[in-house]
């Protein structure tokens, strides 16, 4: 009779499983279709998605045994998600921690496949529609850096929402190729190709800048031997990152002077215009709302620059842990000779500099890298994870 009651126990177990199996996927599906949304199309259904997304991945937690003894964690990162949602009235938080802990034991390797295939899918998709005249234009003519420009969009929003996409798809790509397979090479430089040329096309000064970093870093990992390559990649990332966090700080901590806009006068003159003026424009909103704790809903201006936007949006709280999160991450990646994280880490925090995508896990490569972290766990200490059913 106990082995009866034991076998029908892990058949329900087993039934669960596959079950909270299935709702992850819808979830995931449901943020990978939200993605383009502001980008490339409004999506009359967003918020719908999003309530099927998060409720999908609500449940997909609820049906396995480890809801039962990590509840405590779960319960303060839910708590936390609804103080935020109280104040920046927006669910970000709260699907990032959903998405992280229903994916706790998935593999990693699949959701960055399916995210690289959708983003793949999302451009093609627009650029057709755009070519056939039924969506948005194929270029756009207008006022750039106080220049007359004609740039490429293909049905985005704007050439810079282009270059956004079409950069996820390429660091996704460099991803996924790590891997040894027949092909590799032709496949890196088709890639390669593809998505360089729709960056310079578009034109947009950040995207090409990442793209060419994140070239560099393929030849470093390629070409260096491995423990120097290690140590260079690590430095790139976090320098990415902190160089961006010291600014921040430093712009909440004192008040700095306007640029000469246009003019090279001093240093902060030549930085400011290096960066189409995104440090003054970061330094403006954090002067206008220096401090806040969980983020706020409306604000007069807002800024391109990552890290600044996430302490006026998300909160002080948020831009501190995903600060020591960061920084904890690399060198993870660093101690377990993870280069290809290692570039999504430094691509990741570079593009933040002209893109306020931080606590989008649909938009952020970053949160990608944590999915089935539970046995990525299990596989350093020498364990063998367990198989998904």
């Amino acid at each position: 009779m106990n082995n009866s009651f034991e076998k029908s126990l892990e058949k329900s177990l087993e039934i669960r499983k596959r079950i909270s199996n299935v709702l992850f996927w819808i979830g995931m599906l449901c943020e990978l279709i939200v993605s383009p949304s502001g980008y490339a199309f409004g999506w009359y259904h967003e918020k719908v998605y999003i309530v099927v997304g998060m409720a999908c991945l609500t449940l997909s937690i609820l049906c396995v045994p480890e809801f039962k003894k990590n509840w405590k964690l779960y319960i303060l990162c839910g708590a936390y998600g609804l103080i935020c949602y109280y104040f920046q009235h927006s669910a970000l938080i709260l699907r990032i921690a959903l998405a992280l802990f229903a994916g706790r034991r998935q593999k990693r390797d699949h959701v960055v496949r399916l995210f690289f295939c959708g983003s793949l899918l999302i451009v093609i998709y627009a650029a057709v529609l755009s070519l056939l005249g039924l969506h948005n234009t194929v270029t756009m003519t207008g006022q750039f850096r106080s220049v007359e420009e004609t740039r490429l969009c293909l049905g985005f929003f704007h050439p810079n929402s282009l270059s956004f996409f079409v950069y996820r798809v390429y660091i996704l790509g460099c991803f996924l190729l790590d891997r040894d397979f027949k092909g590799k090479t032709v496949c890196f430089w088709l890639l390669t190709m593809f998505c360089g040329i729709l960056i310079a096309l578009s034109n947009s000064k950040m995207g090409i800048a990442a793209f060419l970093l994140t070239t560099f870093m393929c030849a470093v990992k390629k070409f260096i031997p491995d423990r120097i390559s290690e140590i260079v990649l690590f430095i790139i990332s976090i320098a990415s990152a902190v160089v961006q966090m010291l600014v921040v700080i430093l712009f909440m901590l004192i008040h700095v002077p306007k640029p000469n806009i246009g003019e090279q006068e001093n240093l902060w003159d030549f930085l400011n215009n290096a960066t189409t003026g995104r440090l003054w424009g970061a330094a403006e909103v954090l002067q206008q709302n220096r401090f806040n704790l969980f983020g706020i809903k409306l604000v007069e201006t807002l800024t391109e620059m990552g890290f600044a936007n996430a302490v006026i949006q998300q909160g002080f709280v948020f831009f501190l842990l995903y600060s020591v999160f960061f920084i904890i991450l690399c060198i993870k990646a660093y101690k377990y000779r993870e280069k290809a994280a290692q570039m999504v880490f430094a691509g990741s925090a570079a593009y933040s500099m002209g893109e306020s995508y931080l606590a989008y896990f649909n938009k952020n490569p970053l949160w990608l890298m944590l999915i089935g972290y539970e046995n990525l766990i299990e596989e350093k200490n020498g364990e063998a994870p367990e198989q998904k059913p």
